[in-house]
């Protein structure tokens, strides 16, 4: 029988956080913008130069953990509808 069984990964989900990102094409009133929304409800608006460029999505994902107050890392994934992200906080020993 084998004893070094790896040992089970731990799992918090309430740690992480998605963040979704999408474009807004402009309007009368305002400019184009990218607007990150995490699962919660919070909100964080920036306004790109070119949309067409992926980087605004992480820059808009960036700005709401800023804006949060969050430190921790930011994972970026696509998905059939676009831009995914997904927040893990640093977690202190």
């Amino acid at each position: 029988m084998n004893d070094n069984k790896p040992e089970p990964v731990k799992f918090e989900q309430s740690r992480c956080v998605a963040i979704t990102t999408r474009y807004l094409g402009p309007t009368n009133f305002k400019g184009s913008r990218i607007v990150a929304e995490a699962g919660s409800g919070l909100r964080c608006r920036i306004v790109i130069s070119c949309p067409d460029d992926r980087e605004p999505h992480a820059a808009a994902a960036e700005a709401l953990c800023l804006k949060m107050g969050w430190s921790g890392t930011l994972l970026q994934g696509g998905t059939k509808d676009g831009e995914a992200f997904v927040f893990m906080p640093k977690v202190q020993p």
